[in-house]
């Protein structure tokens, strides 16, 4: 079972064996530790070699290199190779922090009034609070709750969500809160393309309350232990 804090190699692998390049030399875990024994994934950060190019999103690690938080994504714990370190605890903290901050966790938990970003149209952007169905491939959907604020929605080219899902589970009920007409999975990070988002087309209702997004940021906060 991958623990909060250690350091593990990727390995990626397509399905015809080949294995896939990211260019993280590691990735460390940051969710909880019973999420991590409870589940089948873990919330990742990747590690990339040398110093941040710009300070925004990224967290330096030293001799390590630097960790890029708007990518922190859940992972099977298959893809994680063997545990090679463990994180220092202030790097730790200072990691899992900074995912929270790039998530406006804060912001949402305490349901403050943001500007309204402009976004673009062509093609669309999805927004923070949006539910969409998402093309997972394989031709198959899923509801995702979108978690990433508009700033960065408005020009990345994926997001950061939850799956929203209808089915109550016992095995996670610590980690499911209800919003978004379903239960949506605290510690189940994506980062979703944006070109994989139905735009047209949306779940009924098509976006969280800010109460609902209140109490979903208060439990991937708990996840995190940021």
């Amino acid at each position: 079972m991958p623990r909060r804090g250690g350091l593990h190699p990727l390995a990626l692998h397509r399905g015809d064996g080949t294995r896939v390049r990211t260019g993280a030399t590691h990735v460390v875990v940051v969710s909880e530790d019973a999420w991590n024994r409870a589940m089948s994934t873990a919330i990742c950060v990747p590690v990339y070699p040398g110093p941040p190019a710009v300070a925004l999103f990224h967290v330096g690690l030293g001799d390590l290199g630097h960790a890029d938080v708007s990518r922190a994504l859940s992972l099977p714990h298959d893809v994680l190779g063997d545990v090679l370190d463990e994180l220092e605890r202030a790097s730790l903290d200072d990691v899992a922090r900074a995912v929270a901050a790039y998530l406006d966790l804060d912001a949402l938990a305490q349901r403050r009034t943001r500007r309204p970003v402009p976004m673009p149209a062509d093609p669309p952007a999805a927004r923070q609070k949006g539910i969409h169905w998402a093309d997972l491939g394989l031709e198959e959907r899923k509801r995702v709750l979108v978690l990433s604020p508009d700033e960065r929605n408005a020009v990345a080219p994926y997001v950061s969500a939850l799956y929203v899902t209808s089915r109550d589970k016992r095995n996670r009920r610590a980690w499911q809160v209800p919003a978004a007409g379903g239960w949506v999975i605290t510690g189940d990070l994506l980062l979703q393309p944006q070109r994989a988002l139905e735009h047209r087309r949306r779940p009924t209702p098509a976006r969280a309350t800010a109460d609902e997004m209140a109490e979903v940021a208060v439990g991937v906060h708990g996840v995190l232990r940021a």
